[in-house]
C-alpha cells in the first residue's frame, strides 16, 4: 500500500499494516549543519535573538485555543542547572502537548502555559514525561518531534482546546502547495526586538515544494519536512517560535488541522528565506502509539 492512499486513515494502536517512508536518511559521515541555519529556541540566559513571528498579527483569546507556551529547564555546563529555553507547542489531547524535539531533547522538566493568548495570563502545568522521537538527529534536524505528557489532564473550555490532527475525516495532502496556512507563536516580532512577545502573534504562509526548499537548505529538505514562504517574503516564523503549530483550515468545517511543527530556518533572514517544519502525517502512528501506551500504564 502507498503512503498517499493510507495517510488519511484513522489510526489505531493495533494498526500494524500502515507503511511510512524511512525516518532515517543517509547523510555523509562528515556532514555538519550549515552555518547559516538556525535551530535553537529562544534562550533566556544568553540573550540571543533567535526567533520571532516576523510582521505578524496579534492574536486574542479563543483564536488559537490549542497554542501553548512552555519553559524547558535543562542542565548546561555553560549556564548551569537552571538554563531555560522558551518554545511553543500545541494541545493534541487533555494530557499531551506536541512540540519539536530540539526544544526538549536535553530538558528534564517543562512548565506548559495554556488558556490565554498572553503568557502572563496563562495557567502553567508541570510535565510528567517528555518523549523525544528516538531517531531525532540534532545534526540534521530529522525527526524533530516530541510529546510532553502533563501531570494532570487539562480541562477543556473556550480557551483550551485540542487541535485536530489528520485522520479519516481530515485527509492529508502531501504537498499543500498554494494553500494558505497559519503559523503562530510568542517569538520576537521584528529584528530589532530584544525580548519575546507576551502576546501571541500569527501570520499566513504558503507551502513550497521540497525541491524549491532544497535551493535554500540542500539535503536538509528531506520528505520528513515541509517548507513555507511568507507572503511577499515579509512574514514568517523563526526559531523563537520553535515547536509551534502550522495549521491549515478545513474548507468545509473551517477547523484548523495541524500539518507541521516549527523546526528550523535561516540566519540570513526569517521572512526572506523559507521556514522548515516537521511534517506531522509521517508521525501519526508514533504519536498514537505513545498516547495509547502511556494511557494503558
Amino acid at each position: 500500500m502507498s503512503l498517499a492512499s493510507e495517510c488519511g486513515r484513522s489510526l489505531t494502536q493495533d494498526d500494524d499494516e500502515l507503511l511510512f517512508p524511512s525516518m532515517h536518511f543517509d547523510f555523509p559521515s562528515d556532514f555538519k549543519l550549515p552555518d547559516d541555519i538556525t535551530t535553537n529556541p529562544f534562550t533566556l540566559n544568553n540573550g540571543g535573538i533567535q526567533g520571532r513571528i516576523i510582521n505578524g498579527d496579534t492574536a486574542y483569546d479563543k483564536t488559537f485555543p490549542y497554542q501553548v507556551f512552555f519553559i524547558a529547564y535543562h542542565i548546561d555546563f555553560q549556564y548551569g542547572p537552571n538554563k531555560t529555553e522558551l518554545c511553543g507547542g500545541s494541545i493534541i489531547s487533555e494530557e499531551f502537548i506536541l512540540t519539536a524535539a530540539h526544544c526538549t531533547a536535553e530538558a528534564y522538566y517543562v512548565s506548559v502555559g495554556v488558556g490565554s493568548s498572553n503568557t502572563k495570563k496563562m495557567t502553567y502545568h508541570n510535565s510528567s514525561y517528555i518523549i523525544n522521537h528516538p531517531l531525532f538527529d540534532p545534526t540534521t534536524m530529522q525527526n524533530d518531534i516530541a510529546l510532553i505528557k502533563l501531570c494532570k489532564p487539562l480541562k477543556f473550555n473556550e480557551n483550551i482546546k485540542a487541535v485536530q490532527l489528520l485522520d479519516a475525516k481530515y485527509k492529508c495532502d502531501e504537498t499543500y502547495l498554494n494553500k494558505e496556512c497559519i503559523v503562530s507563536g510568542f517569538g520576537l516580532t521584528d529584528d530589532k526586538s530584544i525580548s519575546l512577545s507576551n502576546q501571541l502573534q500569527y501570520t499566513s504562509v504558503t507551502p513550497i515544494s521540497n525541491i524549491e526548499c532544497m535551493k535554500y537548505f540542500s539535503w536538509l529538505a528531506t520528505p520528513l519536512v515541509l517548507c513555507t514562504m511568507g507572503n511577499n517574503r515579509e512574514t514568517g516564523p523563526c526559531m523563537g517560535d520553535s515547536g509551534g503549530p502550522l495549521v491549515i483550515y478545513d474548507p468545509k468545517d473551517n477547523i484548523p488541522i495541524q500539518i507541521g511543527i516549527v523546526s528550523f530556518g535561516s540566519k540570513k533572514g526569517c521572512a526572506e528565506s523559507p521556514a522548515v517544519y516537521t511534517r506531522i502525517y509521517i508521525y501519526l502512528r508514533w504519536i498514537k502509539e505513545i498516547i495509547y501506551g502511556i494511557r494503558r500504564n
